[in-house]
């Protein structure tokens, strides 16, 4: 519970996120990176809370015993509360059926399934399932949804699950944005369309230090780049689409010739 806390910690400590894109005439470079670093973070974040929860009520039969569950959403109410709702139909209605929260160094379960969901965790789920619905598979991996509010609107990342421990995989990942209300999507990306995959141990079986990963459109790593290197715990050396070298470690965006990290913070 100590690492949730901390990871938790690291999130709220900054004070916003942005949207800024690459494509942009007109960018600080800065803000960029920052609000990239945050993101990777708080992707890796959510996906830990949806793997730490299911696996608590797992533990309590739940899981197994439950086929209503169709999968889960995490919201971030405050520094100290994280939520993890569990979802699924009831007829055609989407409805939350078991939570696990953790607050502090505490965990609990509460059956929900007699309760009406609030509206900003009908909207997260909304999100999850309009983009599920739409989303067509660039590779054939299993993939994982990750959903959290960005403004005005809720962005859905959906990326390849590491089935593989010693393997970091870039198989299609992309984030679709939804409407506050998660009935329509506004906007989409797509990091990568190929299918790589990158071991994490050379041929005798030893980890390698680093893993080299050169960039087609970006030309700065991406949110992906960053929950990878914090998800597989490598160092990786990025090549970005204008030929320039950028290292993304622990969570961290730096340019080659910038040895110190960039603040996390977001202006």
């Amino acid at each position: 519970m100590r690492r949730m806390s901390a990871i938790f910690f690291l999130i709220f400590s900054f004070s916003g996120l942005s949207a800024v894109q690459d494509q942009f005439d007109n960018f600080d470079i800065n803000e960029v990176i920052s609000g990239r670093n945050i993101l990777g973070r708080l992707i890796y974040a959510v996906d830990l809370y949806g793997i730490k929860a299911t696996e608590y009520i797992a533990k309590k039969g739940v899981v197994q015993s439950d086929k209503r569950i169709k999968g889960w959403v995490v919201q971030l109410d405050d520094i100290t509360k994280t939520r993890v709702i569990f979802y699924g139909f009831q007829g055609i209605a989407l409805r939350g059926f078991h939570q696990v929260t953790f607050s502090k160094d505490t965990v609990s379960y509460e059956d929900i399934s007699k309760k009406e969901l609030r509206a900003e965790d009908l909207a997260m789920i909304q999100a999850r399932e309009t983009v599920l619905n739409s989303f067509k598979p660039l590779c054939s991996v299993k993939y994982d949804a990750v959903v959290m509010e960005r403004k005005e609107r809720i962005a859905v990342y959906v990326i390849p699950a590491s089935a593989d421990p010693d393997m970091l995989s870039l198989a299609g990942p992309q984030v679709f944005y939804t409407d506050k209300k998660g009935m329509n999507i506004v906007e989409y990306r797509t990091f990568n369309e190929t299918c790589e995959s990158y071991p994490l141990k050379d041929n005798k079986g030893k980890r390698l230090t680093e893993i080299e990963i050169t960039l087609k459109i970006d030309k700065i790593p991406t949110e992906i780049l960053v929950y990878q290197s914090v998800l597989k715990n490598i160092p990786l050396k990025v090549i970005s689409s204008d030929k320039k070298e950028w290292r993304v470690k622990k969570g961290v965006i730096t340019s080659k010739n910038n040895k110190q990290p960039v603040p996390g913070e977001v202006r």
